[in-house]
């Protein structure tokens, strides 16, 4: 599937918006379009986050995204309940999601990944909790861990398709918006374009 002109221009203004220069637009839109999913259907979004003083900007998908991906190759269920962890002060501090994978000879595999509440919780500058993290610790931490999970059936799934449908061009593209993103995350960005 690709997207036609008016597509691509919605998703380009999306990219402008969040102050994306014209080279970021277009590695934004081919990061899109490689993987279907699109700022328009709220599923991948240019992330913007300061850090030590410096603005940087990324692809950021949504859990229904990295679902949808899943969900595309036939291979992909929901395991048992999410698993809720807590210290000796019955404190929240670790989720566990199980999903289940099915591999070429038709088995499927159940795998499970687990989100800590100290390396996900989401905090301000002054360091309180943002207030959905305060109000939904459950359902945020369990996000965090199923979108772990997610990202890395979705990362192998994104390999092999790419090797058997004979798309290896399109996915080589694809890495290459990734691995522009991930290079203009470790420096400041400018507006020069």
């Amino acid at each position: 599937m690709t997207f036609d002109q008016a597509h691509k221009d919605l998703i380009a203004e999306h990219a402008r918006g969040r102050g994306c220069n014209e080279q970021e637009v277009r590695a934004f839109v081919a990061f899109c379009e490689m993987r279907q999913i699109s700022p328009v259907l709220n599923q991948v979004w240019v992330c913007e986050r300061k850090s030590d003083g410096k603005i940087m900007r990324r692809p950021e998908c949504t859990i229904d995204a990295l679902r949808l991906a899943a969900e595309r190759t036939g291979r992909y269920a929901p395991g048992k309940p999410t698993e809720y962890h807590y210290n000796e002060k019955n404190e929240l501090i670790a989720a566990t999601v199980s999903l289940r994978k099915q591999t070429d000879d038709k088995t499927w595999h159940e795998f499970s990944e687990t989100a800590h509440w100290d390396e996900y919780a989401a905090r301000k500058q002054d360091g309180t909790l943002f207030s959905t993290w305060q109000r939904m610790q459950h359902i945020m931490l369990g996000k965090c861990a199923g979108q772990r999970g997610d990202h890395r059936m979705v990362a192998t799934v994104l390999r092999v398709r790419a090797v058997l449908v004979g798309v290896l061009g399109e996915f080589t593209a694809a890495r290459s918006a990734d691995r522009y993103f991930h290079r203009r995350a470790a420096s400041p960005l400018s507006n020069s374009g």
